[in-house]
């Protein structure tokens, strides 16, 4: 038996919305192949589908990477320059409100560890291509870092990284209560 998933509408917005839809012409039951949870997205044969997100495409010479998830005072923050198809960098430099962070070198990636609430603003990089790119200094557009002043125990903190941002408003709710 197979199920079919009819989706309405554009996916990734709050209009569009898809569900299993029973074979027409064999009359299957509901096998449990999907099943449906508004905390988790939705299963079928297998594959999980998340809930929607905001993909950003860039068509910059460089971007800067930085973390998915919260920042918490205390935790290690690491940032990646980027280069178009991945080609290598040289002379890079990581830049916070416009002041250089150090002398250009050959790392792409920029850490701190236990970083403090005064560490966040907006972090930039620029570099050089070794080849075949343009051979003149790219830069990455600003990237904003907020780094949260909280005081939470390690379990809380493992707590936020995972959740989804709904989810989380409704547990730091419950905690706060």
């Amino acid at each position: 038996s197979s199920e079919t998933l009819k989706c309405e509408g554009l996916v990734s917005t709050e209009q569009g919305s898809c569900q299993a839809a029973a074979e027409e012409d064999e009359g299957d039951e509901d096998d449990g192949d999907m099943t449906q949870s508004s905390e988790a997205g939705f299963q079928f044969k297998g594959y999980t589908f998340s809930k929607p997100f905001h993909l950003s495409v860039s068509y910059d010479w460089l971007i800067l990477q930085g973390p998915a998830t919260l920042i918490f005072e205390g935790d290690t923050l690491v940032l990646h320059c980027r280069a178009w198809q991945d080609w290598p960098l040289t002379q890079v430099i990581f830049y916070r409100e416009g002041s250089a962070l150090g002398p250009p070198g050959p790392k792409s990636e920029f850490s701190i560890t236990m970083v403090q609430k005064s560490d966040g603003g907006h972090y930039h990089c620029s570099g050089i291509f070794r080849s075949p790119g343009p051979g003149s200094r790219e830069a990455a557009s600003p990237v904003a870092i907020t780094v949260q002043g909280w005081k939470v125990t390690e379990c809380q903190r493992s707590l936020f990284r995972t959740q989804d941002p709904q989810s989380l408003r409704r547990t730091l709710w419950l905690l706060l209560v």
